[in-house]
C-alpha cells in the first residue's frame, strides 16, 4: 500500500521480466486506488519503449467519494512496442486531501508470433 498527499507525483515502477509476449495490442493497468475525490486524480503509464499515455484525466465535476476498487484502466497506445522492461505508473493528485494505492497490477495482451510483430515495425 502506498500513501497519496495532495499535489503529489507518485511514480510506482513496474518491472516486467518474462513474459511470453513479443509484442502488445493493448496493456491493461488493474488498481484500487482511495482519495477524497476521485476526480482530483490523473493517471499515466510510461512503457519500457517511452511511450506515454494518459490513462485517466482530471475530472473536475466528478466529486465522488467512492474509490476505484479493482478499477482496469486500458490502452491500444503501446500497439507493437515490446512489453519486457521498466514500466512507470505516475499518479498525480490535484487537490486537498491524502488517499492509497491498495493494489496495482498490469495486464499484457499481444502476440507471441514473431512474424507478426515484424508487420508494426
Amino acid at each position: 500500500m502506498t500513501s497519496l498527499k495532495k499535489n503529489e507525483l507518485i511514480n510506482l515502477p513496474i518491472k516486467i521480466t518474462n513474459s511470453n509476449i513479443k509484442c502488445l495490442e493493448h496493456v491493461s493497468l488493474l488498481t484500487s486506488i482511495r482519495f477524497a475525490k476521485r476526480g482530483q486524480i490523473a493517471l499515466y503509464l510510461t512503457s519500457p519503449s517511452g511511450t506515454v499515455t494518459e490513462l485517466l484525466g482530471y475530472r473536475y465535476k466528478d466529486t465522488s467519494r467512492r474509490w476505484f476498487s479493482r478499477w482496469r484502466f486500458t490502452s491500444v497506445h503501446f500497439w507493437g512496442e515490446k512489453p519486457l522492461g521498466k514500466w512507470l505508473v505516475q499518479i498525480v493528485l490535484n487537490g486537498a486531501g491524502n488517499g492509497q494505492v491498495r493494489r496495482m497490477f498490469i495486464e499484457l495482451f499481444g502476440s507471441s508470433n514473431d512474424e507478426t510483430c515484424k508487420t508494426f515495425a
